[in-house]
């Protein structure tokens, strides 16, 4: 036999302690603790976890997204991402620290290919990079010009309690700065191979500020 129970209202029967339903708590428009209105899901398992908007900005900082329990990696999608100076590469730090986060630094371990789209001139591999507490995410971005703002996207595997190492993958087209406009694909990775922590991620440029742009941060559900 099935009974249904309908009421407008559910108020709580302790004063601010929330109402539990199979465990779950739903209490002062949180969803045990979690503000559900600002997640976004698609069909694939990906979750809208922070958004960040550039607006000359020196840094783009995001922390504490990191979550194991829920996330296998993280998807890293920029878009529109202009830099203030011409030919600057867009560099990243790895963060540690949860909501209080900062730097990890140390030696950071990188390569790159590049191919041209309508030039087969300068197609280079550029491996066994290093850089001192950072690495770069892109290389040689435009300014001025609308059609030339950097769009990549990046497969992002932070070290935490499962133990590995922080390491990035990503592909992204860029109209290069000084080789008369000719137009590459660059494929860029970079890992800290230490079993620091990760929590979070920061990004600048080399030289000058981000102008515009957003960087748009998923975690792929477990």
């Amino acid at each position: 036999m099935s009974s249904e129970l309908k009421v407008d209202t559910i108020s709580e029967k302790t004063s601010a302690s929330g109402v539990t339903v199979d465990g779950v708590l739903i209490k002062d428009g949180l969803v045990d603790g979690v503000d559900v209105s600002t997640l976004s899901v698609d069909t694939n398992g990906f979750v809208l976890l922070d958004t960040l908007t550039a607006s000359n900005s020196a840094t783009l900082i995001s922390d504490n997204f990191v979550d194991d329990t829920k996330y296998n990696s993280y998807r890293i999608v920029c878009e529109n991402i202009l830099p203030s100076a011409n030919n600057p590469n867009m560099l990243v730090v790895f963060r540690q620290g949860g909501a209080s986060g900062s730097d990890i630094t140390g030696t950071y371990r990188g390569a790159k290919y590049r191919i041209g789209l309508n030039t087969t001139a300068n197609n280079t591999n550029y491996s066994a990079q290093s850089g001192t507490n950072y690495i770069e995410w892109t290389y040689g971005l435009r300014n001025p010009s609308t059609t030339s703002k950097f769009n990549g996207v990046y497969d992002f595997f932070p070290n935490s309690s499962d133990g590995g190492s922080t390491h990035f993958n990503g592909a992204f087209i860029v109209v290069s700065a000084t080789n008369n406009g000719d137009i590459y694909f660059w494929n860029s990775s970079g890992i800290y191979y230490s079993s620091t922590n990760c929590t979070g991620l920061k990004w600048y440029m080399g030289n000058g500020n981000i102008e515009s742009g957003q960087i748009y941060i998923y975690g792929i559900k477990k």
